[in-house]
């Protein structure tokens, strides 16, 4: 990964190369994903000895949804655990421990080398969307799916693999 130095511009990098690994996807070629943010709650807190201004506190930090598109093929991935989720409610709440997956997001360079990378932990399909059925259009046939974890940590290139089967973001998969 070049180091910036002073008065040598260093391009950023493109969006459109990436790849997405999920728990026992076969294939997880997306399109689009998003959601790849976090959030820290400010508290404010005073005490009378304080004066005129108001201390500001980290507080919970909530995590955005992750969505990923493609277009829908023979692969029956998403349906599948999408399917798993529901039947946790069907069955008692009892959860299949294969409902909760580790997804890793990695960034590419034009030398497809991987140069960032996030793992969200602990991650279960939300959400599973199919796109219109349209008669007069051409259009990919897309299918999104809405994914919620609990915590999306930006990990050195090439630890993500190593961190979620850790799992390191807090709890392991599983129940």
């Amino acid at each position: 990964m070049p180091v910036p130095q002073p008065g040598k511009k260093v391009d950023p990098y493109r969006g459109f190369q990436y790849k997405v690994l999920v728990d026992g996807f076969v294939s997880a070629g997306f399109s689009r994903v998003s959601g790849l943010s976090q959030e820290t709650e400010v508290v404010e807190y005073r005490e009378g000895i304080d004066g005129a201004s108001v201390r500001k506190l980290p507080g919970l930090t909530t995590f955005e949804d992750l969505v990923l598109e493609k277009g829908k093929s023979t692969n029956e991935d998403f349906q599948i655990w999408q399917n798993q989720v529901f039947e946790v409610r069907e069955r008692g709440g009892l959860p299949d421990p294969a409902y909760r997956r580790n997804v890793i997001i990695q960034l590419l360079n034009r030398n497809n080398v991987v140069v960032k990378e996030w793992v969200a932990f602990r991650a279960w399909a939300t959400k599973l969307e199919h796109g219109d059925l349209d008669a007069a259009s051409s259009d990919v046939l897309l299918e999104t799916l809405t994914i919620a974890h609990e915590g999306l940590k930006a990990v050195k290139p090439g630890s993500g693999k190593a961190l979620a089967a850790a799992g390191a973001g807090g709890a392991p998969v599983g129940p």
